[in-house]
């Protein structure tokens, strides 16, 4: 038997709402996968920055000169060597062509968390914040407590 214009245009309707779906769905999940790839590098850099300072003397943490407070970085690096050097000249780590960039922040202050008094002076909060903006303006923070007498008396006297 033959099948009639009405069942053949509802099938077709079918089959074309389905491929909808699908479409939506698969664009959606690359837009899912993107945000988090940015995500994880927003939280590479900003754990780079944090756990840049763990090795750092106390008198180096303490100057606001010796750092740059405002930075960028690409979302793609070319350039992963990045030593004290770059960090003492403040210079732009972004002379290359690595899509986007992420424009951080390093605040570094006395730790005002703690409620003993005795521990106050040696501790110190750093604070990095990165935003960017490539589909839509994002902003992630995170923070660490950096101590006069932790990591780097070890490696460096």
């Amino acid at each position: 038997m033959a099948f009639s214009l009405v069942e053949a245009l509802v099938g077709t309707m079918v089959i074309g709402v389905l491929f909808i779906t699908m479409y939506s769905g698969i664009s959606m999940s690359f837009g899912v996968i993107m945000s988090a790839r940015e995500n994880l590098r927003a939280t590479q850099i900003m754990l780079d920055r944090t756990e840049e300072f763990r090795i750092y003397k106390y008198s180096f943490v303490t100057n606001p000169g010796s750092y740059p407070s405002t930075w960028s970085e690409p979302y793609f690096p070319t350039n992963q060597n990045y030593g004290v050097s770059d960090l003492n000249t403040a210079t732009n780590l972004n002379n290359n062509t690595g899509g986007f960039l992420y424009y951080g922040t390093l605040t570094v202050s006395q730790n005002t968390t703690f409620t003993d008094t005795a521990y106050m002076g040696d501790l110190m909060m750093i604070k990095v914040e990165l935003r960017w903006t490539n589909t839509a303006p994002r902003y992630r923070t995170m923070s660490t407590i950096y101590s006069h007498y932790g990591m780097q008396g070890y490696l460096y006297n």
